[in-house]
């Protein structure tokens, strides 16, 4: 199975996903395509999901920044059934790329962001969920 497979994006909102939430996957060029154009979030312009395996499904709830220059800081697992799983999130989440969050006036914000990741076992899938601004 090729990586793309291996790593593909699928939508969910939280930690209640069910395995239906695993059947509409996505790749991360299509996940970056539906924030396109939003300026009111920090918008992915790059999307990594974590490379992992394991037996069990695992999901990690992860809360971070995306600053005025669109860069992550101040990283944060809120919730993990995980601790492996959640530190291989932590690293691709290096790789991601953001637009920052504009104001009213236009002018670059920073704002706090929760996303949760997820990995299917059966699938042997990871992926991430719809984000959410915290701000």
């Amino acid at each position: 199975m090729n990586m793309i497979n291996k790593c593909t994006a699928m939508l969910g909102l939280a930690f209640g996903l069910t395995a239906a939430a695993f059947a509409s996957a996505t790749t991360p060029e299509s996940y970056i395509a539906q924030y396109k154009g939003r300026t009111d979030i920090p918008t992915p312009i790059r999307a990594v999901v974590p490379a992992f395996e394991a037996s069990e499904n695992a999901q990690a709830k992860i809360a971070f920044n995306v600053d005025a220059k669109g860069r992550i800081q101040d990283v944060v697992v809120l919730e993990t059934t995980d601790e492996v799983f959640a530190s291989r999130v932590k690293r691709a989440l290096s790789y991601w790329k953001f637009a920052p969050a504009l104001d009213v006036s236009g002018k670059a914000v920073t704002k706090r962001v929760l996303l949760p990741f997820i990995y299917n076992a059966e699938e042997s899938t990871s992926g991430l969920g719809l984000f959410a601004s915290l701000d």
